[in-house]
């Protein structure tokens, strides 16, 4: 059974945070996807943290969300940064070259 996402949103002058609790997964991630949409296309902010502290889990539709995050963050001259994500995430990240792409922070 996926635990269910919830996510917490702030923002901070130029810098919009969404911190996410719970699994990001095919059942889950258009969450993340519809408050990202929404910073990236009408907000004036410059960066976006994602704090991925409480995520407890990430598959290939999370990481796919990501990946769209991060593009639709590009078309909008956003900075998107991915705050601490636990280990299994940072490596899915490696293994597919997405440290490349992506600002991780601690």
């Amino acid at each position: 059974m996926t635990a269910a996402l919830t996510l917490e949103v702030a923002t901070n002058d130029d810098m919009l945070t969404i911190t996410a609790h719970g699994d990001l997964d095919l059942t889950t991630c258009h969450h993340l996807l519809a408050a990202t949409t929404d910073a990236t296309a009408t907000n004036t902010v410059a960066t976006i943290v994602l704090d991925l502290t409480d995520l407890g889990f990430c598959d290939s539709a999370g990481l796919g969300a990501l990946v769209r995050i991060h593009r639709a963050g590009q078309r909008y001259n956003r900075l998107l940064i991915l705050h601490a994500p636990a280990p299994d995430l940072r490596r899915m990240l490696e293994i597919t070259g997405l440290t490349e792409v992506f600002v991780i922070e601690p």
